[in-house]
């Protein structure tokens, strides 16, 4: 902006033609109030009737009153004409929205449709796992399993399945049932004989649980999982192919066989079973049957026709011959000769009887030398076929054994009498255990002989503790108890062991931690 200095003293005039009345035309130059635009111009402000014009756009909430002419309202919105339609449409879900949720009646409900590009929704059998009667820990022997109680009564179906590489105690997996989860009165006990099997028992009383008891073997693995089911579950199936088993879950039924009459009408009658519960039948006609195994048949009326050429006791005579002497059979099962005056002379090709002469005895032409090779010299090789004193093992002769210097041989395992310490011999190396450095504990099976040297039919046993000792047999995890020693011990005791047998004790009470424990082997 430039400025303009007036000397001291000048005059300075004034011009009116700047001046203007209210309404009239706004001269040529004025003084008026304005403002420089977004062109860096100067411009007036503008007003209408009096009024100062503002140009401004919307922003934010505005308060105004006072409005006067017309406002357009935007297009397609709602007016004070309109409201009927739009209260028609809001009656139709009255009372379908209530205050208060729950369920209503169909005509009550509003229908739900799921969109045309919406998923379905999946309805799922829900199932809990029941980790109280869950384990997947190995058993020892005789070891045993117990679940924990559990409250099933929003359940209607239990399963259970279980895996293990020996099988269980007999009727050890046991399915218990309580009304109070304290007195167990009520349960299903059945053989598992090892392998994998899986088990729906229905929901009987307001609690279960599971009870495992093992083998005498113990397990190398064992894997048991219970699934809580919502829902109603089938028995286990199993495909045609599948053998039948004593350990496969069947359904018990009753029910009563109804066949079609071929007379009066074809009505329906129910089969008949005899006393004994066998199907009884009524047959006529031909039957076409062929013959597998052994037949019993009773009652046969009428001929029973034989096969062709079959034996009859008509026919005996010709098959068989005299016994006595006379004509040979034509075919005779006589195990003998035939007599001839004058011996046969055959070719080549042809056959003949044994000769016989006229009182029956065998015709050998030449001169036959024998030698007795049923004796021997005493101390030698027994000869292949000799007199012996022998006996029947229970199907075949076997002769009785001596010693060198020619005792008799008895085998305690043997004899129905009393067999004493009388000429035994020592089987094995006598077992001496020091209980108070090696205990004799209820846990664990402690080792007196890895592997027997000889066979043994009786055991000689002294127990110097206060407990009572189980005396077993077999490899380590598969011990068999064999008998029990109490304090004392047993005396002799006959028993046969083989040779290279593991033997192991094992406290039955209390860990014996005192005294000795003393077994002599004998054979």
């Amino acid at each position: 902006m430039a400025t303009f200095v007036w000397p001291p003293g000048a005059p300075v005039s004034v011009s009116i033609d700047d001046q203007g009345l209210n309404g009239a035309t706004a001269p040529l130059y004025s003084l008026e109030v304005g403002g420089v635009d977004s062109t860096g111009k100067l411009q007036p402000l503008a007003v209408e009737a009096g009024q100062l014009q503002v140009d401004c756009k919307q922003s934010g909430t505005w308060d105004i009153d006072n409005i006067t002419g017309t406002v357009s309202l935007p297009t397609g919105a709602s007016t004070s004409a309109k409201q009927d339609t739009g209260n028609t449409s809001l009656a139709s879900i009255d009372g379908k929205l209530p205050a208060s949720l729950g369920p209503k009646a169909k005509t009550g409900s509003l229908s739900v449709a799921l969109a045309s590009d919406q998923e379905p929704i999946s309805v799922v059998a829900q199932g809990t796992i029941d980790t109280g009667n869950s384990s997947t820990t190995p058993l020892g022997v005789s070891g045993v399993f117990t679940g924990t109680a559990i409250d099933i009564t929003n359940y209607a179906t239990v399963s259970v399945l279980v895996a293990s590489d020996v099988a269980a105690a007999t009727g050890g997996f046991s399915f218990q049932f309580s009304n109070d989860g304290t007195n167990w009165d009520h349960s299903h006990n059945f053989d598992f004989a090892g392998g994998s099997l899986s088990y729906n028992i229905s929901a009987e009383a307001k609690y279960f649980r599971l009870v495992y008891t093992n083998s005498t073997v113990a397990q190398t693995y064992f894997r048991l999982q219970t699934v809580l089911r919502r829902e109603y579950c089938m028995p286990s199936q199993y495909t045609v192919a599948q053998a039948v088993t004593d350990y496969a879950l069947s359904t018990v039924t009753k029910g009563v066989i109804y066949g079609k009459t071929t007379g009066g009408g074809g009505g329906y009658v129910a089969v008949k079973v005899n006393p004994s519960g066998a199907l009884t039948a009524e047959v006529s006609g031909t039957v076409a049957a062929t013959q597998s195994g052994t037949w019993n048949i009773n009652d046969v009326s009428g001929t029973v026709s034989l096969p062709t050429g079959a034996s009859t006791s008509a026919l005996q005579s010709s098959v068989q011959g005299s016994v006595t002497g006379g004509t040979a059979a034509i075919a005779s099962s006589l195990s003998g000769g035939i007599y001839n005056s004058s011996a046969p002379t055959l070719t080549n090709g042809q056959q003949a009887g044994l000769q016989l002469d006229s009182t029956g005895n065998l015709k050998i032409a030449g001169t036959i030398s024998a030698t007795n090779t049923a004796n021997g010299n005493t101390g030698a090789a027994v000869p292949v076929q000799a007199t012996q004193i022998g006996g029947s093992d229970g199907t075949n002769l076997r002769a009785i054994k001596v010693s060198s210097a020619g005792v008799v041989s008895v085998d305690g395992s043997g004899s129905t009498q009393p067999v004493t310490q009388q000429g035994r011999v020592k089987a094995n190396t006598p077992s001496f255990n020091t209980n108070s450095s090696s205990n004799i504990t209820t846990s664990a099976y402690l080792q007196l002989v890895a592997s027997t040297t000889s066979a043994c039919t009786a055991v000689e046993v002294y127990n110097q503790s206060a407990s009572s000792i189980y005396f077993a047999t077999g490899g380590a995890g598969a011990e068999v108890d064999q008998f029990i020693i109490p304090p004392g011990g047993n005396g002799l005791l006959p028993i046969t062991i083989a040779a290279s047998t593991r033997i192991s004790v094992k406290a039955v009470d209390a860990t014996a931690n005192s005294g000795s424990l003393i077994v002599n082997y004998w054979s």
